[in-house]
Formats: structure tokens, C-alpha cells, sequence
């Protein structure tokens, strides 16, 4: 992936970790899945493993976000770097 679009795709990812309504969504789902989780039957074994790995995606997309943001602070200072490097050159 060219760096210019890695700079794209963090701002956005960015944006969406920011985002109140998505923040909020994430904890709402979170929250709804650990009380599902909680009040299931003890003989339920297969429940609480399809919520534990829902839980586990949900983290997942969460962590995926955050190092695509990273990534795009990373590939926009490379960017800045390589535009100086341009520069002194030409000077």
C-alpha cells in the first residue's frame, strides 16, 4: 500500500476511533454481550463461547482500528520526511 493512501486510511480510522456514536455503539454492544454472557444457563457452554469470541472480535476490530491509525501517523511523518529530503535537494 503506497504511504500516501496509509496516510488516508489512518486519518479515517482515526476519525472512527474518535467518533462518540461509534465509541458509544462499541460499549453498548460490549456491554450487551458480557450480559448475555453472564446470564447464561450453566449447562450453556456453547453460548458462552460464541459470546467470549464475540467479545473477542469485537476487541479485535477495535485493535485493528487503532494500528491502522498508527500506521497512517507513521506513513504521514515518512511522508514529511521524504518532502524535506525532496527539498534539500533541489536547494
Amino acid at each position: 500500500m503506497k504511504l500516501e493512501q496509509q496516510a488516508i486510511d489512518g486519518e479515517k480510522a482515526a476519525k472512527l476511533l474518535n467518533d462518540e456514536t461509534l465509541t458509544a455503539l462499541f460499549d453498548r454492544v460490549e456491554e450487551s454481550y458480557i450480559q448475555e454472557w453472564q446470564g447464561t444457563k450453566v449447562d450453556d457452554v456453547d453460548g458462552r463461547e460464541q459470546l467470549f469470541t464475540a467479545l473477542r472480535c469485537l476487541g479485535h476490530v477495535r485493535a485493528h482500528l487503532r494500528i491502522m491509525a498508527d500506521h497512517g501517523q507513521l506513513a504521514v511523518v515518512h511522508l514529511q520526511k521524504l518532502k524535506r529530503k525532496k527539498m534539500s535537494k533541489r536547494s
